[in-house]
């Protein structure tokens, strides 16, 4: 067998390379590659590299304050920073972790998590797929019961530490908003529906002004063509305008009052293309939940290094 080829031993055994050799004198070959073996297990061995876990909050509806909250607050349609970078000890050689995420997830709410190491770039990656090693989605039940979500073979730092970040974005809403909020559907054109750029209008919607409101309470707007196609990813709601009245001024004498009708904003806005293709196909909005985790927690282990000698 060639030296290049490393050996790692199947069992761990005994031998301890200081009472080998401290005496100074020569050593015989079995020794020294039975010594060999046992550390190349040792180095190719995997461990634990972090346990994190988040205080369950219990979501009974969409009132609820906390709906869509994940680790921030809010569930958001990018990629945001779930907890700041976690510097771990590892050891020299492993390459390749695997992750478990424990969640509850809202019906029908669908959340990507992401995984970020040094040796995936160190940073996130905008476009990431549920088919990256380093990206997974989670995908709601209808009895909001736990749910494990596995990493595999993500790629980490060979060397003796690492620093691993988490990402989490909104996939896809949960329930429809709840009848308590108002309206949660619309047409536009349709009921004195306007849909905007960076807003919806809609005279009878009944939204709630006071509070709690949908700005408030983790919901966001869907847009579709008249085909029911998505026309953009899922937009934050950021206000919504109460019915307010303002002085219409006709002359110095006389005077009317109009009412606005109820507004509610989101960001970012949809660009003209995408507005085009609501508006003039006669296109809907939907207000849904922000999908979000109620209860969380991340664990990670490093798997086997690549083979290789001492």
């Amino acid at each position: 067998m060639s030296i290049n080829d490393p050996e790692i031993s199947t069992l761990f055994g005994a031998l301890d390379l200081t009472a080998v050799t401290e005496d100074g004198g020569a050593v015989n070959a079995y020794a020294l590659r039975a010594l060999a073996k046992n550390s190349n297990r040792l180095i190719s061995k995997g461990h634990q590299l972090f346990t994190l876990s988040w205080p369950l909050i219990a979501n009974d509806t969409e009132i609820d304050a906390d709906i869509g909250a994940t680790f921030e607050g809010m569930g958001l349609p990018v990629w945001s920073l779930i907890h700041p970078p976690i510097a771990i000890p590892k050891k020299p050689g492993l390459t390749r972790a695997s992750f478990k995420l424990y969640a509850t997830i809202p019906a029908t709410a669908r959340i990507m998590f992401q995984v970020i190491t040094r040796a995936t770039g160190a940073h996130r990656i905008d476009y990431a797929t549920v088919s990256d090693a380093n990206t997974v989605e989670a995908i709601g039940n209808s009895t909001d019961t736990w749910q494990t979500f596995t990493f595999t073979d993500v790629p980490i730092d060979a060397g003796s530490e690492e620093v691993i970040e988490l990402y989490a974005k909104t996939n896809g809403g949960g329930a429809l908003a709840a009848s308590a909020f108002g309206s949660n559907t619309g047409t536009h054109g349709s009921g004195g529906v306007i849909i905007g750029r960076d807003s919806i209008e809609h005279p009878s919607s009944g939204w709630s002004t006071t509070a709690p409101t949908l700005a408030t309470t983790g919901h966001q707007v869907y847009l579709y063509d008249g085909s029911g196609v998505l026309v953009a990813p899922p937009r934050t709601i950021r206000g919504l305008r109460s019915t307010e009245v303002v002085l219409n001024l006709i002359n110095v004498l006389h005077s009317t009052t109009h009412a606005i009708d109820p507004q509610i904003l989101f960001w970012p806005p949809v660009n003209q293309v995408q507005l085009s293709q609501c508006i003039d196909t006669s296109g809907t909005y939907e207000i849904r939940a922000s999908g979000g985790a109620s209860a969380f927690t991340i664990a990670s282990f490093a798997g086997y290094a690549e083979s290789r000698s001492i």
